[in-house]
């Protein structure tokens, strides 16, 4: 069977590119200066206080905290999917979707991100 090898080189090296650009890109958000003012301790008690809001269906506050984080760590996969979740439980269907999208860049792997993102989706429509 006639199997196209320079589109398979030319996707491959598409993937290879876009890798690049994705690894530089979180490792320039992990850099950034507002990365750097708290601990990672003290980001963990302001996680665990959102996380505990968000047990007691206090939604809009858990949000709050897990935003708070997104600023303070962009890329921590955690903390991104605590805010998604409360984006979510808040009604906020397309920003949850914005943050859900940003998160499969990150980890497309990841079949609860693409589940819960695609609820979104179904719920908006």
């Amino acid at each position: 069977m006639y199997t196209n090898t320079s589109n398979k080189t030319k996707a491959s090296d598409a993937d290879n590119a876009f890798g690049s650009i994705l690894e530089r890109l979180t490792t320039e958000l992990r850099n950034l200066p507002s990365s750097q003012r708290f601990t990672n301790d003290e980001l963990e008690y302001i996680y665990t206080i959102g996380h505990a809001y968000y047990q007691q269906s206090q939604f809009e506050k858990a949000r709050d905290f897990f935003s708070f984080l997104r600023i303070y760590s962009p890329v921590n996969l955690r903390y991104l999917k605590a805010l998604a979740a409360a984006q979510q439980m808040c009604g906020q269907l397309q920003d949850a979707i914005d943050t859900y999208s940003f998160l499969i860049v990150l980890d497309e792997n990841d079949p609860e991100i693409i589940e819960r993102c695609n609820n979104c989706k179904l719920a908006l429509s």
